[in-house]
């Protein structure tokens, strides 16, 4: 295993090693090999059992999951049951780009979203280097591990010493149940050679039918049908979804709105802030010049403070009636709130107008 891999390993699961345990371990190394016949022993069996519980930690964090590798807002929220909902060995048909070989590993779908990890492998390890969608050929190879894109050995210099073509490998598009979605990218790790991505796709329904679109394009040349290919799998929705909303409609008189729909959605994984709102008939020419703007939703929590948002692409979706639907993703929550406080901004000037709260009610209480 390289070791720039087993360091970044390290520093996701435990964060940045402390300089004092650095030394102390450089300095018990250093007395080990260096004769002391009364210590020696002791040393030598310290720093050996060091070494195991490091590489012990390595290997479990060389099986890094799905639910291990979401952002940090979704990752340190989990419930335990999430782990129930996970599926691997999943079903999946092919057809494979010429230069890499795509697989989803792992995979969960809790009723709004699709997460799911995704291996690329070169088809010839030998010849091919891999590089990952956010990445530049001029951009260090490590940059993963260094975060320093700029310094060190890049991925053009590295294909080039070692004598491979370097193929950019992603997924350019993706279809849930016929109907083109985002891709969401939560995380990217190099593993000797290969790339694993963390992705996620907006879904609903009892399943989800996921097509995803295959790039692996050698960058000296140019893209053909070779280049590309398409993965097909379907994942059914979990059980644990608990849904709630409040009493529409509903006039905000500062912010010129007809809140129309206001749902949350709580699942092991994460919540979710479903909105779809108009403007109110006797908004003002400012609000509505507002309105057309982009007027976005804050969740915020019982400080009065927003909440982290689980997902930088939340979307905001224009109807074919003017109005706005709104699809916010949070970190899970332990149970269902009994009401919700939303604040609007205006995502062009970034006025926030006045917070408010409303009452929750259970969909089966509805």
């Amino acid at each position: 295993m390289e070791d720039n891999h087993m360091k970044q390993l390290w520093r996701e699961a435990c964060g940045e090693t402390p300089p004092g345990f650095i030394n102390r371990l450089h300095r018990s190394l250093g007395q080990a090999s260096t004769p002391q016949p009364q210590r020696r022993l002791r040393l030598i069996l310290s720093a050996s059992l060091a070494l195991v519980l490091l590489l012990n930690g390595v290997y479990a964090l060389e099986r890094l999951g799905v639910l291990d590798t979401l952002n940090a807002a979704l990752r340190t929220h989990l419930l335990p049951e999430a782990t129930d909902l996970l599926k691997s060995d999943i079903p999946q048909s092919a057809r494979q780009p010429a230069l890499a070989h795509f697989s989803v590993e792992e995979a969960v779908y809790d009723g709004r979203q699709a997460y799911f990890t995704l291996r690329v492998q070169p088809s010839d390890p030998a010849k091919t280097l891999l590089m990952d969608v956010q990445a530049d050929p001029s951009w260090a190879y490590d940059w993963q591990d260094s975060g320093k894109p700029y310094e060190g050995e890049s991925f053009a210099q590295k294909a080039q010493t070692s004598g491979q073509q370097l193929v950019q490998a992603e997924v350019w598009d993706a279809q849930v149940n016929a109907q083109a979605q985002q891709i969401r990218t939560h995380h990217t790790l190099y593993q000797n050679g290969d790339i694993l991505y963390t992705l996620a796709l907006p879904a609903q329904g009892e399943e989800a039918k996921v097509q995803l679109n295959l790039l692996a394009m050698n960058l000296q040349g140019q893209a053909d049908e070779s280049a590309r290919g398409t993965l097909d799998f379907t994942l059914q929705k979990s059980p644990h979804i608990q849904v709630a909303a409040a009493k529409t409609p509903l006039t905000l008189p500062e912010s010129g709105l007809t809140l129309t729909l206001c749902q949350v959605e709580t699942t092991p994984i994460a919540s979710y802030l479903i909105l779809k709102y108009a403007l109110a008939p006797n908004a003002s020419p400012l609000q509505a010049v507002n309105f057309e703007d982009g007027l976005w939703p804050e969740w915020l929590d019982g400080k009065g403070e927003r909440r982290e948002s689980g997902d930088p692409w939340n979307s905001l979706i224009k109807l074919n009636d003017g109005s706005r639907e709104v699809l916010m993703t949070y970190s899970a929550l332990q149970e269902m709130p009994q009401s919700i406080t939303l604040s609007f901004y205006n995502s062009m000037s970034q006025e926030n107008f006045a917070p408010f709260t409303l009452p929750l009610i259970p969909k089966e209480e509805q």
